[in-house]
């Protein structure tokens, strides 16, 4: 079985692109305009569903959307969280 979503949302980046878009100033068409420079075909509707989680970002997309806005791929990733969360809780478990 497949599955494409967790919790209804189909990526967990779409939030911090949006944020990062606006403080770069540019609307999602540059946004896709952009992107296509390096070879990854986004358009505006696109950027639109991605900010809404309502798409799926590869890692190319999510390679390219880096470039153009200048951060790393972890930057739009809760992994640094979840990873603190889960050793925060591996050390209270330990503690007790």
């Amino acid at each position: 079985m497949k599955f494409y979503s967790y919790k209804e949302k189909k990526n967990i980046c779409g939030t911090q692109i949006r944020e990062y878009r606006k403080k770069l100033g540019i609307t999602q068409a540059e946004l896709g305009a952009r992107v296509q420079v390096y070879g990854v075909m986004l358009d505006q509707k696109a950027v639109s569903r991605i900010e809404l989680l309502d798409r799926i970002v590869s890692d190319y997309e999510l390679w390219a959307l880096s470039q153009v806005l200048k951060l790393k791929m972890e930057d739009f990733t809760c992994l640094l969280l979840f990873s603190f969360s889960a050793n925060l809780f591996r050390f209270i478990i330990l503690a007790r």
